[in-house]
């Protein structure tokens, strides 16, 4: 019994670590929030990094709502396979709410995206962020390959 509670604390407490996600990481935030560059659909693609490998962004329908598009990235050759629900801050920034499928685990990252002089998406940097406090730990850039 000990341990299913153990369980439900720890899925307690990364909810509220979910739900607390975007005044962490963006606690000044423009309100209203300033426009993409790009449509939507330009940030969909694969992206790159040596360590990580591929990042897959696709454009997908909201559940709630199908005429509302929404990014969600995924790393499914990862060790870990992870999917994010991609949203939208403010400018080329992005909260990316994520789940590793087969660890039942919910963590965060802030992101922006990186638009070249040529008017198109060249990366996507995650920001990564400490589970228990939501500080910074660094960042990852990931390259633009299709």
């Amino acid at each position: 019994m000990a341990e299913s509670s153990s369980y439900s604390k720890s899925f307690a407490k990364q909810a509220l670590i979910w739900d607390s996600a975007l005044d962490t990481v963006y606690p000044d935030r423009a309100d209203p929030p300033v426009n993409l560059t790009l449509p939507l659909e330009a940030y969909a693609g694969t992206y790159f990094n040596p360590g990580y490998q591929n990042l897959t962004v696709t454009l997908r329908a909201s559940e709630g709502d199908r005429n509302t598009p929404k990014l969600v990235a995924e790393f499914v050759d990862a060790s870990w396979p992870t999917t994010c629900e991609v949203a939208h801050v403010s400018g080329e920034h992005w909260l990316a709410y994520c789940e590793m499928t087969l660890q039942n685990f919910k963590d965060y990252a802030g992101a922006r995206s990186e638009v070249g002089s040529d008017g198109k998406v060249e990366a996507v940097i995650l920001e990564l962020r400490g589970v228990n406090d939501g500080s910074a730990e660094g960042s990852i850039r990931f390259e633009k390959i299709a």
